[in-house]
C-alpha cells in the first residue's frame, strides 16, 4: 500500500505515557491543546510519528472531546524505546494529507473482484474502510494479510446484506 502524501505540518510536543484502561494493555499520550488547535481538525488525524527517537510509525490522533486529541503508542514502539507508564515522551509528528484516500492493496483488490464484492466494500463507512486498508497494508506476514482480507470480505458481505434488507 502506498503511503499518503505528507503535509508540511511537522510538530513536536512532550507528554506522559498513560494507560487508557486498567483492564487492557493500551497506552496513549495526551496531545497538548495548543497542538490540536494548530492542526485545526476536530476528528481523527492521520500522522507519521516518532517517540523518544523510535522508528517512525503510522498512527493517528484521535479526538477526546473539546477539540483535544490523544495518540495511542503501540507496544512494539514502547518496547523499542523502553517506555513505561508515566514516562516522559518526546513526540514528533507529521500530519498526513487527508485529501487522498488510502490505496487498496492489490491482494485486496483481487479478492474483492473475484468475490464480486468491490461495490459492497464501498458500503463500509469511510473511516472504517480506511482503517481496514491500513490494517491490511501493515500486515507483516502474507498469511496475516490474507486473514485480514478475509475479514474485510466478511464485513463487505454484511454491509451488502444489510443494504438489501
Amino acid at each position: 500500500m502506498s503511503q499518503p502524501k505528507e503535509s508540511s505540518l511537522k510538530l513536536k510536543f512532550r507528554s506522559r505515557l498513560k494507560r487508557i484502561s486498567p483492564a487492557i494493555n493500551y497506552f496513549d499520550v495526551d496531545v497538548p491543546q495548543t497542538i490540536s488547535r494548530r492542526i485545526g481538525i476536530r476528528g481523527a488525524v492521520p500522522v507519521m510519528a516518532s517517540v523518544n527517537g523510535s522508528t517512525v510509525f503510522r498512527g493517528s490522533l484521535y479526538p477526546v472531546g473539546d477539540g483535544q486529541h490523544c495518540m495511542r503508542i503501540k507496544a512494539a514502539i514502547r518496547n523499542e524505546v523502553g517506555l513505561v507508564e508515566g514516562g516522559l515522551v518526546r513526540v514528533e509528528i507529521t500530519v498526513l494529507d487527508r485529501s487522498k484516500k488510502d490505496q487498496i492493496p492489490k491482494a485486496l483488490q483481487s479478492a474483492l473482484r473475484s468475490s464480486g464484492l468491490s461495490k459492497a466494500f464501498e458500503l463500509i463507512p469511510s473511516g472504517r474502510r480506511n482503517y481496514l486498508l491500513r490494517w491490511i497494508g501493515e500486515a507483516a506476514k502474507p498469511e496475516t494479510q490474507q486473514k485480514r482480507i478475509q475479514e474485510a470480505l466478511t464485513e463487505s458481505k454484511r454491509r451488502l446484506a444489510a443494504k438489501k434488507q
